[in-house]
C-alpha cells in the first residue's frame, strides 16, 4: 500500500513539473513576441507606416526555434523576460537563416538572456558609425555557424 502512495505522489509532481515546463515556455514565447511588437507599433508609430503582409494582417516574427539551444540558455530566456519588459531597440533578421532577433541597449546578461545587445560605446542604431553586436552563441545567434560571406542582414 505505501509503494502505490509513493507512487501515485511521484505521478503528480512529474505532471505539475511538466505543467510548469510549458506554461514557463509559452509565456517565454509570448514575452519575445510582445517585445517585437511592441518594436514594430513604436517604428509605425513614428514613421507613419505599418508592414502588413499578403492577406493585410500585420506580420510578426514567429517564436524563437530552441531546437538548437541548451536547456539553460532556454532557462536564462525565459528567466530574463520575466525580469524586464522595455522594448527593443531594433530586430536583427537574416532571412536565410531563419533568424529574427530583438536587439536591446546594453549587453548585460539580462539583455542578452532575452536576445542581443547593443554594445555600449559604439555606434547607435541607424547612426553613422560602428555598431557592436553581442549574443549568447548557445541561443538566438548558434545558427550564424551557417552563415556566408554575402548574406544579408537587415535591421
Amino acid at each position: 500500500m505505501p509503494w502505490r502512495i509513493l507512487e501515485s505522489g511521484f505521478l503528480t509532481v512529474g505532471a505539475v513539473l511538466l505543467v510548469v515546463f510549458v506554461l514557463a515556455r509559452g509565456l517565454g514565447s509570448y514575452q519575445s513576441q510582445a517585445d517585437i511588437r511592441a518594436f514594430e507599433q513604436a517604428v509605425a508609430s513614428e514613421t507613419g507606416q505599418v508592414e502588413s503582409g499578403s492577406n493585410g494582417a500585420t506580420k510578426y516574427s514567429p517564436a524563437p526555434d530552441y531546437s538548437l539551444w541548451s536547456d539553460k540558455r532556454i532557462s536564462d530566456y525565459h528567466a530574463g523576460n520575466a525580469l524586464r519588459d522595455d522594448p527593443p531597440l531594433a530586430i536583427l533578421s537574416i532571412d536565410k537563416l531563419d533568424l529574427k532577433v530583438p536587439v536591446y541597449n546594453g549587453t548585460d546578461e539580462v539583455n542578452l538572456n532575452r536576445g542581443a545587445g547593443r554594445i555600449k560605446g559604439t555606434a547607435r542604431i541607424d547612426a553613422v558609425g560602428n555598431l557592436g553586436i553581442a549574443g549568447h552563441r548557445d541561443g538566438f545567434f548558434r545558427v550564424l555557424k551557417d552563415i556566408e560571406l554575402g548574406d544579408s542582414i537587415d535591421m
